[in-house]
């Protein structure tokens, strides 16, 4: 188990290694164009990888804590301290697999709404149950966060919820514009790049600069601003030209 622990990890890391470098190709290349659409679909691909072997990572925790966490544990602890322990890893990893669910959600709907020039497909339950879970989740966490006030899980909750609103919002209005639906990709795609860049920040570079306090806090909220001013800018141009028609 331990071996497969490991090469769940190391093929995480990698990919996401991997998409946090390719995310800021299809920014800079050409919209549209060929190369901009290759990297898009590499990103994308990475991403999954990487989302898909932290959901396992996540849920072995969740469910095995021991197992996958033995260095935590030993024989001499009390029933209580492992217990707690268990506790903590189960509602970490329980997060972090809300932070994945709702960062493929972002993938997913990115990607869709630039192939689908109708809403027959974004109409559909199959597509739109995974947004409904995410905002029923983000609902939870919100209101975890309200209940033990962590700041964290009340921040999270909402981001959940905003996105899970906009994409229902999205798919359940009448059929859209090419630059609408321009809009619509950027904005998840960009939302993509921030749920791996927060990832990158809070389990990479928290750990090598060893920051304490609000410092932790902020690694988790900075790719958020920066990312949602990055949307902004970058939705202006269209914004501005749908304005004009």
């Amino acid at each position: 188990m331990l071996g497969i622990n490991r090469l769940l990890l190391i093929t995480h890391i990698a990919a996401g290694v991997v998409s946090l470098l390719l995310f800021w190709l299809p920014i800079i290349t050409q919209k549209g164009g060929i190369n901009h659409r290759r990297t898009g679909t590499l990103y994308s691909k990475a991403m999954y990888l990487a989302i898909g072997t932290g959901a396992v990572l996540a849920i072995g925790n969740i469910l095995l804590p021991q197992t996958f966490k033995p260095t935590l544990f030993d024989t001499t602890m009390s029933t209580q301290a492992v217990y707690e322990i268990e506790w903590q890893l189960r509602r970490f990893w329980a997060f972090i697999l809300y932070l994945g669910l709702f960062t493929w959600l972002l993938i997913k709907h990115g990607n869709a709404v630039l192939h689908s020039k109708t809403h027959n497909v974004l109409n559909t339950w199959t597509y739109l149950l995974p947004i409904v879970v995410v905002l029923l989740l983000g609902i939870g966490i919100f209101a975890i966060g309200v209940a033990y006030e962590r700041w964290l899980s009340m921040i999270f909750g909402i981001l959940g919820i905003s996105i899970a609103l906009g994409q229902l919002r999205f798919c359940l209005r009448g059929n859209s514009t090419k630059r609408e639906r321009i809009v619509e990709h950027i904005g998840a795609m960009i939302g993509s790049g921030i749920g791996a860049h927060t990832a990158f920040l809070t389990f990479g570079a928290r750990s090598m600069l060893q920051l304490e306090g609000y410092w932790q806090l902020a690694v988790w909220i900075a790719p958020g601003v920066m990312g949602g001013l990055a949307i902004y800018y970058a939705s202006k141009p269209y914004e501005q030209k749908r304005k004009a028609c």
